[in-house]
């Protein structure tokens, strides 16, 4: 069963699921950044399972399904919005696109009474996006 804890913006820890490349960038947001958050939940599964492999046995069919969905780095609540937060030492096209994604499937599935804003928080961003990002309405910080 994954965690589904709401963690203090002052955790400092053990993560799910984030690299430890992720994890400096992630903690340099939380030093400058966390107080302005209630707390954050981890590694929140959204979308569609993706049944694989035909052959398999069924518990194993079963356990694939489950790791097939995807996986949000962070969820924050703040007071008035929940940010879908996307961590990565370069905030590119593949994080723009996870961001996008990931809120279509979290609004579908969790139905938030909150407004949504996607947020990549990056050690660097690549400058190509930005205009797109702005565009989609997602937000970028890099630390």
């Amino acid at each position: 069963m994954l965690d589904t804890r709401l963690f203090p913006p002052d955790f400092r820890g053990k993560y799910p699921h984030m690299f430890p490349e992720d994890l400096k960038v992630w903690e340099r947001f939380l030093d400058r950044y966390g107080s302005l958050y209630t707390g954050f939940y981890y590694d929140i599964t959204c979308g569609e399972k993706s049944p694989r492999f035909p052959s398999w046995k069924p518990e194993y069919k079963k356990d694939a399904a489950i790791l097939s969905r995807l996986r949000i780095d962070a969820v924050g609540v703040r007071p008035a919005t929940i940010d879908i937060i996307e961590i990565k030492p370069r905030g590119n096209m593949a994080a723009m696109g996870q961001v996008l994604t990931y809120m279509e499937h979290y609004k579908k599935e969790y139905k938030p009474k909150m407004p949504l804003r996607g947020l990549i928080v990056c050690g660097e961003i690549d400058p190509n996006i930005i205009t797109l990002l702005e565009k989609n309405h997602l937000a970028y910080t890099v630390v």
